[in-house]
């Protein structure tokens, strides 16, 4: 990244018809990709109670499935009955109808379900996009029945090229907070920046028990990280968690 260039770019992104290209243009939700939808599938229904079988009669949700319903198809083909939410109309209407998903969209602060909804919400890639990641965590929370389980695979590298480099993985922790959002607030590569250890206690602070991480490591290894000066702060099990896939069961004492 290259400070000057990409706050010029950011800052013409307030631009209407430079934003409105850009969001033409930009592609989310990548589950229509059967391959990419099947192993999706596989490392999100590792952490369902009962794999696979266990979504029969489950009621799922999904969190920002965006262009790709692949994950809803086959949680439907499991015999689950499938529900999902956007903050914007990005499925195919057509898509949605054959599925027999219940899609909503709305603000990312409030999932219009009712309490104790659901059996499971999932998410792929999106949880790292949230600019107030506790709210949705909690909402997650209170649509879920007691015992019900929220798992999510969250991408915790740059989202700006150059991911399997050392010194480039991480390229938004060389930034303040303040020239982070000046650089790249308007942009689809804003992320928030937590690390897995960020994630794993904002899912214990949500009424989420039996809290367990799965972890990609970075293919460049810990000892090139660790050249990376700008990454002195960062500890070693943050560092060495580039994607991961987090599941928390719904307390049955909070609600």
């Amino acid at each position: 990244m290259f400070p000057p260039r990409d706050v010029a770019l950011n800052l013409l992104m307030a631009v209407g018809a430079v934003r409105a290209r850009a969001e033409a243009r930009h592609v989310t939700g990548v589950m229509d990709d059967p391959g990419l939808a099947a192993a999706m599938f596989a490392r999100l229904t590792e952490r369902v109670p009962g794999g696979v079988d266990g979504l029969r009669g489950a009621r799922v949700l999904e969190l920002g499935p965006g262009q790709g319903l692949g994950l809803l198809g086959r949680a439907r083909d499991a015999g689950a009955r499938c529900s999902a939410f956007d903050v914007a109309d990005y499925a195919d209407p057509s898509t949605v109808a054959g599925l027999g998903v219940d899609l909503r969209v709305g603000p990312a602060a409030h999932l219009p379900w009712a309490d104790a909804t659901f059996d499971v919400v999932w998410s792929s890639s999106v949880l790292e996009h949230l600019r107030d990641p506790a709210a949705m965590l909690a909402e997650a929370r209170r649509v879920l029945r007691p015992g019900g389980v929220h798992v999510a695979y969250v991408d915790l590298e740059s989202h700006h090229g150059g991911r399997r480099e050392a010194a480039t993985m991480y390229d938004f922790l060389r930034y303040p907070q303040w020239m982070w959002d000046l650089m790249t607030s308007r942009r689809s590569i804003w992320v928030n920046r937590l690390r897995r250890s960020d994630w794993e206690r904002l899912f214990r602070a949500t009424a989420f028990d039996e809290v367990v991480v799965d972890v990609d490591e970075p293919p460049c290894g810990l000892a090139a990280l660790r050249e990376q000066r700008y990454l002195d702060a960062v500890d070693d099990e943050d560092l060495l968690a580039r994607r991961i896939v987090i599941a928390g069961r719904a307390s049955p004492q909070a609600g």
